[in-house]
């Protein structure tokens, strides 16, 4: 209610301003007539300079108003944009999100073939605009087949909702994109590409690190099953990766874990956010006992608990 309020302000403020100007002119016609009048039919002496200074009077203000419409472009106070400015200033908004962007921005055809190259703030390294268009977009995006790509188009086309993958290419060396399908038209999709190469590579050296890692580190999720298992990990308790991951830790490593730990309405109480230490008794694989002493900390993701992460060292001697 409060909006629409707000949006017809201009248009009553235009209207007014318009009944002002039509009420201005009306009132000098009519002087001027009033004026007209008098001289033709006064006949006493003052009665023609009267006349006269009635019209000029009514002259001088439709001049003045008129001038003032001139200096107002025309339009005069309260004027509401017309189609072609509105339409000026989204393209401007457009174009000032566009700039924004650090993506490559493409239209593809039905077909799979590069329509266009949108102008964004995207810095082209490896190809210029004019040496894609009219290629076909698995070409560029060569980590993917082109019955692959093309079948994400049409999928997309039907389905009318957007779908994205990961891929990588080799350009300079392996990069990997980031690749959203969006659809525009009928015929044709909106890709926008995104370089997440440096995110890939963090995530490798950290995966690398945490392999090499000279303790035990577990990642559980919130039903306590294992979902990271590193290295060091499977030497100390004799398992393999893919014999303990989407498995319960109790059932396997975590023989002791006390019950109410499982439950997940108290799983913040029993380990909060900032961590806190444990020692419990383990299992290997050939059914050894020994004693790791556990830090053990609460993950979020998107301010939500995903799951737990427990960094530990062998106490048993």
């Amino acid at each position: 209610m409060l909006a629409a309020q707000q949006t017809d302000k201009p248009v009553v403020k235009a209207i007014s301003a318009n009944l002002g100007r039509g009420l201005t002119l009306l009132l000098g016609l009519i002087l001027i007539g009033v004026g007209v009048i008098c001289f033709l039919s006064g006949t006493a002496s003052l009665t023609k300079p009267l006349s006269i200074m009635i019209v000029s009077l009514a002259v001088i203000w439709v001049l003045l108003w008129n001038y003032r419409l001139r200096s107002n472009g025309g339009q005069g106070p309260g004027r509401l944009p017309n189609k072609n400015e509105a339409a000026g200033a989204e393209r401007l908004d457009m174009d000032a999100i566009l700039s924004s962007m650090s993506n490559l921005v493409l239209e593809v055809s039905a077909s799979g073939r590069i329509i266009r190259v949108i102008k964004t703030g995207y810095t082209f390294k490896f190809y210029q605009p004019e040496q894609i268009v009219g290629s076909q977009v698995h070409e560029f995006v060569s980590g993917k087949s082109h019955e692959t790509v093309n079948g994400l188009i049409q999928r997309v086309l039907r389905a009318d909702k957007p779908e994205e993958f990961q891929v990588s290419t080799v350009l300079d060396r392996e990069r990997w994109l980031q690749v959203r399908l969006t659809p525009l038209r009928s015929d044709s999709v909106l890709i926008v590409i995104s370089d997440i190469t440096e995110i890939k590579d963090s995530q490798r050296n950290y995966r690398d690190l945490i392999g090499l890692a000279n303790c035990i580190i577990i990642r559980l999720d919130n039903e306590k099953r294992i979902t990271f298992f590193n290295r060091y990990s499977e030497d100390f308790f004799g398992f393999r990766r893919q014999e303990v991951l989407g498995r319960p830790a109790a059932e396997i490593i975590m023989t002791d874990l006390p019950p109410h730990w499982t439950a997940g309405e108290s799983r913040q109480k029993s380990c909060p956010s900032d961590g806190c230490r444990l020692m419990l008794e383990n299992r290997t694989k050939d059914g050894r006992k020994v004693f790791i002493n556990y830090s053990r900390r609460t993950i979020f993701e998107n301010g939500k608990v995903c799951g737990e992460l427990w960094v530990g060292n062998d106490f048993t001697e």
